[in-house]
């Protein structure tokens, strides 16, 4: 995915829609740093 299209679609779909699968959100994450995202990680398995 293009950088200037990841923006756009974050913001038309949503973060969930985009990433439900954790290999699809690991593999852009850094992607969307770049573009200035502010990204946070939970560990919810506690």
């Amino acid at each position: 995915m293009e950088q200037e299209v990841l923006w756009k679609s974050l913001m038309m779909n949503g973060s969930i829609v985009m990433f439900w699968r954790q290999s699809m959100l690991e593999k852009y994450v850094e992607n969307i740093k770049k573009e200035g995202f502010d990204v946070y990680s939970f560990d919810c398995d506690s």
